[in-house]
């Protein structure tokens, strides 16, 4: 009987026990889930900023160096020796129109002037001796004509008294010889005359020569002082004191200072800008031949930075440089021209007064501004709202639509955009925000601001394609972490 109950015990009791543990579990593992609701997603929070009206106005910047309007090489005029050369003469110097520079030996060009006087002198004393002889045989012609006349009524008179004889031969004959002898006298005098014409011709034409070369040797004579004929920089000297020059040979070259011009470019695009802007790219008025070929005279603002001072000059764009494009740099070399480089324009960047006027050397790099208005309606937004594919974000009653754009300019920190009905217009709030996972009609919340921070701090203006590819979308997990 033990002995049963014994193993009744022995087989029940681990079961109890198992049993008691699956309970345990049971009631004490299993955990009642609570119930949660899914969390509302907010609309992401987005800046924006307004389009402005530009008023079909913007300003182009190229850059451009300046470079000589243009450089006198003053030659010797005539041979000599260079007696004195001054100071002013050197490389280097800024001399004015009429400032001497260098002296030729005069001595041999004042000797021929002395020669060719004495030479006039005589000539002139000649022609008034002919005149004097021409007045004489004038008078002598006079007598001689009366006294052939004279004789001629004489011969006559002794004709008559031969025929009916009264004279005899002999008379007829005295009679004959003293007409003959009047006649030739007569005509002798004549002849002294025109001779006393043509020598008064010929040393008339003479004395003629002989000024028109006392007239050179006074001009080779003032050749011998060389002096500046403009103002500007001496560039380059090739002689001193006390060298044999000849007619040719290069003293001096002086550039001119009293104009500057600009070397600069213009690509395609920048062109087509300023031939509207003048107005030649209209459909109803066609471009005559010139305006086809010339550049238009637009004016424009030549700017130089140092030291937090922008100084800047008046000038105009003046000429295309060849006749073509530049094959490796696809752009229109072409000149701008400052007609008054002393008239300049200061402005401290930095704050203070600005400091000395600067003089536009050659070499010089330079910023050129070139003023625009166009006829037509541009908005302008920060480069920072143009998404690529030329699209935009507009945020309106804080739902987001996406438009695609006509971009006309891009340059520093903006895009000007082509007003259309169906893109962007005055006033619309351009998202500047990263988003990622945009969608058309989405939900955002809108923070306007009215001063965007610029994204790319730079004067230089450069194709759209390469602004708009360095506004790209922030990747996601920058987006992520801003949401």
């Amino acid at each position: 009987m033990k002995r049963l109950q014994y193993e009744i015990v022995r087989v029940v009791v681990p079961l109890l026990i198992l049993a008691g543990g699956v309970i345990g579990f049971r009631v004490l593992g299993v955990k009642e889930v609570a119930h949660q609701e899914a969390p509302v997603k907010s609309a992401p929070l987005v800046e924006t900023v307004a389009a402005v009206d530009s008023g079909g106005k913007f300003t182009m910047e190229v850059d451009g160096v300046s470079v000589p309007y243009r450089q006198v090489t003053l030659s010797a005029e005539i041979d000599g020796r260079i007696t004195s050369k001054t100071a002013e003469a050197r490389a280097g110097r800024y001399v004015t129109a009429g400032t001497p520079l260098l002296e030729i030996d005069p001595t041999n060009y004042q000797l021929e002037i002395d020669r060719l006087q004495a030479q006039l002198d005589q000539t002139d004393a000649e022609l008034t001796s002919i005149k004097v002889q021409q007045a004489n045989v004038k008078e002598l012609i006079k007598l001689a004509e009366e006294d052939a006349k004279l004789q001629r009524q004489e011969l006559e008179r002794a004709s008559r008294l031969f025929r009916t004889g009264a004279a005899t031969e002999t008379v007829l004959d005295t009679a004959k010889g003293k007409e003959l002898t009047a006649r030739k006298s007569w005509q002798t005098y004549l002849n002294e005359g025109l001779v006393l014409e043509e020598r008064e011709k010929s040393d008339t034409a003479g004395r003629a020569l002989f000024a028109a070369q006392l007239e050179l040797a006074r001009e080779n004579l003032k050749r011998t002082r060389i002096v500046a004929p403009l103002t500007g920089t001496i560039v380059e000297d090739s002689v001193e004191a006390d060298d044999f020059v000849r007619r040719g040979d290069p003293l001096v070259r002086i550039s001119d200072s009293e104009h500057i011009e600009i070397k600069s470019s213009l690509t395609a695009e920048e062109l087509y800008w300023v031939w509207m802007d003048a107005g030649v790219m209209t459909c109803d008025k066609p471009p005559s031949v010139t305006e086809r070929y010339e550049l238009p005279q637009t004016p424009v603002e030549v700017v130089f930075e140092f030291k937090g001072v922008e100084y800047t000059w008046n000038g105009k764009l003046s000429r295309y440089e060849g006749a073509g494009i530049d094959l490796q740099t696809r752009t229109v070399p072409c000149r701008i021209v400052v007609e008054q480089p002393t008239e300049v324009r200061s402005q401290s960047l930095v704050g203070g007064e600005p400091a000395a006027l600067p003089a536009l050397y050659t070499g010089m790099y330079l910023a050129i501004r070139i003023p625009i208005e166009v006829p037509l309606e541009l908005v302008e937004i920060p480069i920072n709202g143009l998404r690529p594919g030329n699209q935009v974000w507009v945020a309106c009653d804080g739902v987001l639509t996406i438009r695609e754009v006509q971009v006309v300019r891009t340059e520093d920190d903006r895009v000007l955009v082509l007003a259309e009905a169906n893109g962007i217009q005055q006033g619309d709030q351009i998202v500047i925000s990263p988003l990622s996972n945009v969608e058309d009609g989405m939900q955002v919340r809108e923070s306007r601001i009215t001063t965007p921070q610029p994204v790319i701090a730079t004067m230089e203006t450069r194709p759209v394609e390469e602004t708009v590819a360095e506004a790209e979308v922030t990747p996601p997990a920058r987006a992520g972490a801003e949401r």
